[in-house]
């Protein structure tokens, strides 16, 4: 399996048309727990999170982890995904 591209290569493509990508939501608008991709509770959050915070799992960010993102919109479980366009 290839590595996902870095979130500095996929700068390259910003002229481009708008793509879409998913975004694993790991913590769903309004919860305090943040779960792995397998499911697994991994941390508890101090506050609740008024949006959907997950990972898009086709990018690297530049601290090599998978890239963060922010979902606007109505909530989502654990493990679903959305779809994000880039524009």
């Amino acid at each position: 399996m290839a590595n996902p591209p870095s979130a500095s290569e996929a700068g390259r493509d910003a002229d481009m048309e708008p793509r879409e990508f998913e975004v694993v939501i790991e913590v769903p608008r309004g919860s305090f727990f943040k779960r792995a991709l397998d499911g697994r509770m991994v941390f508890i959050l101090p506050l609740l999170r008024p949006f959907n915070y997950g990972a898009v799992s086709a990018y690297l960010g530049l601290e090599s982890d998978l890239l963060d993102a922010v979902v606007l919109g109505p909530n989502e479980r654990p493990k679903a995904t959305a779809s994000a366009s880039t524009r």
